[in-house]
């Protein structure tokens, strides 16, 4: 009897700042950052190379090149730190990190891709708090 087959699998997960599942970055102030640890873990029983992409409400963010293309050995983990900057404000923005497998980046309809891997959180993005916060009544 050989060994039983292993599951090929891939994990993506988040971290707030601590590395720790909570305390996540939610509310932001623009043109201010927040920090999100971002780990995957290689179960694919061989190397595989990763595309990471993080959209806010379904727009790009930039990240640094090692942090989008991400090249793995099997059962090796990838943690880093990555510096999130929303661009726009709003309530309650679906802030998607999307992990895809090299050549597995399937087009769907419209021009959308489906990711391998996925996981978000819902942020606020506020506008600068001005120090005269006083409302003058006319």
């Amino acid at each position: 009897m050989g060994e039983p087959l292993k599951e090929s699998d891939t994990e993506l997960y988040i971290l707030g700042p601590e590395g720790k599942a909570d305390n996540y970055p939610t509310d932001y102030v623009l043109g201010e950052n927040g920090t999100v640890i971002v780990g995957i873990v290689n179960h694919e029983q061989k190397p595989i190379n990763y595309t990471l992409e993080v959209k806010l409400e379904g727009t790009p963010l930039p990240l640094p090149p090692d942090q989008e293309y991400i090249s793995l050995e099997d059962n090796k983990t990838w943690e880093k730190a990555v510096t999130i900057t929303p661009p726009f404000e709003g309530t309650h923005m679906a802030l998607d990190f999307s992990l895809y497998k090299e050549g597995e980046k399937n087009i769907v309809e419209g021009g959308l891709c489906t990711p391998y891997r996925g996981v978000f959180l819902w942020i606020n993005v506020s506008q600068n708090i001005s120090e005269n916060t006083s409302i003058t009544a006319i």
